[in-house]
């Protein structure tokens, strides 16, 4: 990936421009890895950003980790017209049902 970024800034000759990655979820450790790697090779990173909404490395091999996606799958569910009448209707009684699911 590295070597990607350093042929691009070569290629159009864009080696003084500011260099900022990005990444969500799993990319956010590698976006951070790529930063590393970029400045050991003599690439100026001028900053990373993280969007880690779907990464939680310290619940991840524990059953928490699942039970706490199902709060957010309900509310999905909702919008997209897949809940009973009762639960369509009131945003809040969807998160609490959901949160219940997952104890």
């Amino acid at each position: 990936m590295v070597d990607i970024v350093r042929l691009y800034l070569r290629r159009y000759q864009t080696t003084d421009a500011p260099i900022f990655l990005t990444g969500g979820s799993w990319a956010s450790v590698r976006s951070i890895m790529v930063a590393d790697a970029a400045l050991g090779r003599g690439i100026p990173i001028r900053g990373v950003i993280v969007s880690a909404e779907g990464l939680s490395l310290a619940t991840i091999g524990s059953d928490s980790y699942y039970a706490n996606l199902i709060p957010g799958f309900a509310v999905i569910a909702q919008a997209h017209g897949k809940l009973t009448a009762d639960l369509q209707t009131d945003r809040d009684k969807v998160v609490c049902a959901g949160a219940g699911m997952g104890l």
